[in-house]
């Protein structure tokens, strides 16, 4: 969305002026809008909104993959048709105080039939309860904070893993 917000600026700017598009930004056009009309094949759950903004460009850019950001379990039951059409799903293990954590959400997921790959992230310690749990459910655990060239490599395999 980030992406396509500042590329719709720029084809105001260049309308305005009369300036021409370069090939690069037309064929990034296309890219934006083929991207819009698919189902998004990464998912990431996190309660954190600038985050949850940062991933959303980041694993665009980097992966060409649309990514649907989520807040909290209630948004990925509100878009349940969406969700377990994904491929790949990330999820923080700590969603806030008292609310439904990225364990539920993977629980969720399983319950409803979810066919991708799950990875959770975490700030928290290995001893957190939470964090025990998550790694006893054998998903993979990314620690934060992500190192860009990880996520890219661990979401890559996952997408190649769910074909």
């Amino acid at each position: 969305a980030f992406l396509g917000c500042e590329f719709k600026k720029e084809v105001a700017a260049a309308k305005k002026t009369g300036a021409a598009l370069d090939q690069t930004s037309i064929r990034h056009l296309r890219h934006t809008r083929t991207m819009a009309k698919e189902p998004a094949k990464i998912l990431f759950l996190d309660d954190s909104k600038d985050l949850r903004e940062l991933m959303e460009a980041f694993l665009a850019s980097a992966l060409g993959e649309k990514c649907r950001c989520f807040s909290n379990l209630m948004e990925f039951e509100n878009h349940i048709e969406e969700v377990l059409r994904a491929r790949v799903a990330i999820i923080d293990i700590n969603l806030g105080p008292n609310v439904p954590g990225g364990i539920e959400a993977f629980q969720w997921l399983k319950d409803h039939g979810f066919q991708g790959k799950v990875l959770f992230f975490t700030g928290h310690a290995r001893n957190n309860p939470q964090v025990a749990l998550a790694e006893q459910s054998g998903v993979e655990i990314l620690e934060k904070p992500l190192r860009p060239d990880k996520l890219i490599s661990t979401v890559r395999c996952a997408l190649r893993e769910t074909k």
